[in-house]
């Protein structure tokens, strides 16, 4: 039990802090090309992480498996840190908290739905999370950002869902993660692609941006190093461990 608290606190903490530090990169290059950056670091870390994992089980994976790999990225990876470096760009760091507030709520309300049942654990989320998302409400006017946010919620809750019920035999966490990253690094790139021949953008000005400010390079590394590729690799260990309600 101390070790699952353990890696929980770890992933508030890394959660909590990737708000602001994401917000000064979306704010300097844009919600697109950050995520697109960050993506690309995750992948590598993963991939560098997991070089002999992968060598050892890639070819033993089947058909099967990469395909529940692939519905596994699409909310957890892909689609909300898209859209909530989308909402960072539109609203407030403190708005941006209604996700963490909203999302284990809603895990629980799938939860009783799908379980039939309520537990303690449920009705002290859903209570807590809903007090979170009152005091928050006072605060805060309801723009697009903060919709987006909602929308998010749901799609993450559904995710941390899909994360317990999809199950895998003999494969290394490390190579899960790391196939999901290249999995959501092709989708980032197709999206990023589209977002760019649709705006008159400079490339190259993005790049000097990263390039000569401190802190948008050091959002990009924290965000892909630590901020996504470590938090996921312990947000799925700890719903194999726990559950996703526990881990939400």
């Amino acid at each position: 039990m101390i070790k699952t608290i353990s890696i929980a606190i770890i992933m508030g903490i890394i959660w909590g802090s990737s708000f602001p530090i994401s917000q000064i990169g979306v704010l300097h290059i844009g919600a697109f090309p950050f995520r697109f950056a960050t993506i690309f670091v995750s992948t590598l870390t993963m991939f560098i992480f997991s070089f002999s994992y992968l060598k050892s089980s890639l070819f033993n994976l089947t058909k099967q498996d990469y395909f529940k790999l692939f519905l596994l990225c699409v909310p957890n990876i892909f689609l909300v840190p898209l859209i909530n470096n989308i909402s960072l760009g539109l609203t407030s760091v403190s708005s941006a908290t209604f996700l963490i507030y909203m999302m284990p709520c809603i895990t629980s309300i799938f939860s009783i739905f799908l379980t039939k049942k309520i537990h303690a654990l449920t009705m002290i989320a859903i209570t807590l999370c809903a007090f979170g998302v009152m005091l928050l409400s006072k605060t805060n006017h309801f723009q697009l950002g903060e919709y987006l946010i909602s929308i998010n919620a749901i799609i993450w809750a559904l995710g941390a869902i899909l994360s317990q019920q999809i199950i895998f035999k003999n494969i290394h966490m490390s190579v899960k993660v790391t196939i999901q990253m290249l999995f959501t690094l092709l989708l980032t790139t197709f999206v990023t692609i589209i977002w760019y021949l649709n705006n008159a953008v400079d490339i190259s000005s993005i790049a000097r941006t990263i390039v000569s400010t401190p802190s948008v390079l050091f959002s990009i590394l924290y965000i892909g190093s630590i901020g996504s590729a470590l938090v996921y690799f312990l947000w799925f260990t700890l719903i194999k461990m726990e559950s996703a309600e526990f881990t939400t």
